[in-house]
């Protein structure tokens, strides 16, 4: 995540601008991605180490983590994007500020409790495991990359219309995403299950896990 962020900030500029965007749009543009490429490995980190805890049985903190993360968000953006609360008017890039200095939060929270549990231990790897990992991953990775892809593609086609349909098709997406979280919930929650009963050799487990979702 981190060699994908460093090259999202150094080459920000051609890759929006393949998507169609240009002008001041293209400035909006730079304003918020600079600052989520940067923030891109924090919370990669912060997701693996709450997968971690929930690998371990411990569910219900990183949720809270998370949650209280989202709520964070929301009010930091608010008081970055119109200047409230303190802090300075910084527009849409107020927005990803927000959003950064949230994933920190959420970090160190997941940090504190991985510590608190004894689990940081868990996130150690041998050498001999690599294989393995991989062997089991990259179907995972590439079944997770097929949404992003697509998303990605969408936009390039609107992004040839113009800005409006990008910010339509963006604005859609939100809605349909509020409809769907129930079951964004159930498949986050269910994969860490599948991954320790598969460790577990507990196939049966594995079933009735999938026919409840």
């Amino acid at each position: 995540m981190l060699v994908l962020s460093l090259i999202g900030y150094a080459f920000w500029e051609q890759i929006f601008s393949g998507f169609g965007a240009d002008g001041k749009i293209l400035v909006f543009v730079g304003d918020y991605m600079r600052p989520m490429f940067v923030g891109m490995p924090v919370l990669a980190t912060a997701i693996v180490g709450g997968s971690v805890l929930r690998s371990r049985g411990i569910i219900a903190p990183p949720e809270i983590i998370f949650g209280v993360g989202g709520v964070i968000n929301a009010v930091l953006d608010y008081a970055f994007i119109f200047g409230k609360l303190g802090m300075p008017a910084l527009g849409i890039s107020g927005v990803a500020y927000g959003t950064v200095i949230s994933w920190v939060i959420m970090l160190f929270g997941v940090f504190v409790y991985l510590k608190k549990t004894g689990s940081l231990g868990a996130i150690s790897l041998k050498w001999n495991k690599i294989k393995e990992l991989f062997s089991m991953e990259i179907p995972d990775v590439v079944t997770q990359l097929v949404g992003p892809v697509t998303l990605v593609f969408i936009t390039f086609l609107f992004g040839r219309e113009d800005e409006m349909a990008v910010a339509a098709y963006g604005v859609v997406g939100r809605i349909e995403t509020l409809f769907l979280i129930g079951i964004m919930a159930i498949s986050t929650a269910l994969t860490p299950f599948i991954a320790q009963n598969y460790g577990a050799k507990k196939v049966d487990r594995i079933d009735e896990a999938i026919d409840f979702g």
